[in-house]
């Protein structure tokens, strides 16, 4: 299992209107176990396409909206502000994850046809929204799965996590 933690920059804005010039988010990476304080939050990589919606707008870790309507569409409004995490079109722990979901966003088709409409999922791993990143990683946590279970909606998960001690 590889291990990692997100962190955003200073400069976060909390309503509409403001610039996305300031606003960064950070990538996974490994760790080197000698530095690291415990205990720290394991999650599972998912290895999909990053998405977040800063603004009301569901964008790619580029802050560019995808080619795909369907997606930009389905993520975006008010009630996922400050939601952050990876795209998986299909089997999340696929070994071919990444260019399924990839190729996905980058076509321009409206939807995914059925029985696959229900394929696409957003797997949450953080929640920055509302002043919310200036607080701890476990706080954030905490409210995003508050707010997965208040949206109610069955493509919209929060990524599992635990505590580990050493």
């Amino acid at each position: 299992d590889r291990l990692y933690g997100m962190a955003y920059t200073v400069g976060f804005f909390t309503n509409k209107g403001s610039t996305m010039a300031t606003f960064r988010p950070q990538l996974a990476c490994d760790i080197d176990f000698s530095k690291v304080t415990w205990p720290m939050i394991q999650m599972p990589k998912i290895d999909g396409v990053r998405g977040l919606n800063a603004e009301g707008i569901f964008t790619g870790r580029s802050l560019k909206v995808f080619k795909n309507k369907f997606v930009t569409d389905r993520f975006s409004g008010d009630q996922f502000i400050g939601l952050d995490g990876e795209l998986a079109f299909g089997d999340w722990q696929s070994q071919s994850l990444c260019r399924v979901t990839t190729g996905f966003v980058n076509r321009k088709t409206a939807r995914p046809g059925k029985p696959t409409e229900g394929a696409l999922d957003w797997h949450l791993f953080d929640y920055f929204g509302y002043g919310y990143d200036k607080k701890p990683y476990e706080e954030r946590l905490m409210a995003l799965q508050d707010i997965v279970l208040a949206l109610n909606l069955p493509f919209v998960k929060a990524v599992p996590w635990v505590l580990v001690y050493d």
